[in-house]
């Protein structure tokens, strides 16, 4: 939603969200027990759904930022890294 500048927060880009996250629960999740996805993976889960709400904001036409090229790249580029150089 920041990345896409949207005006509004819909149901449907939060349905996009929670949809989006399910999507990354494998399987294997599953069978262990987990209804979330992995921790190690949560930068990239994060970035998934980050795109799959900005292409909702986009298709609903509440979105003040476009980029022809996709969400994905912006997104990542956008996303904060926590590691530090020595």
């Amino acid at each position: 939603a920041i990345v896409a500048d949207a005006t509004v927060i819909s149901e449907n880009m939060f349905l996009a969200a929670a949809e989006a996250l399910s999507d990354e629960v494998t399987d294997e999740d599953i069978a262990e027990g987990a209804i979330y996805p992995r921790l190690p993976t949560i930068r990239n889960v994060s970035a998934k759904i980050a795109e799959r709400v900005a292409d909702t904001a986009c298709r609903e036409g509440v979105a003040q930022a476009s980029y022809p090229e996709g969400y994905a790249q912006v997104i990542r580029d956008y996303m904060y890294d926590p590691s530090y150089s020595t």
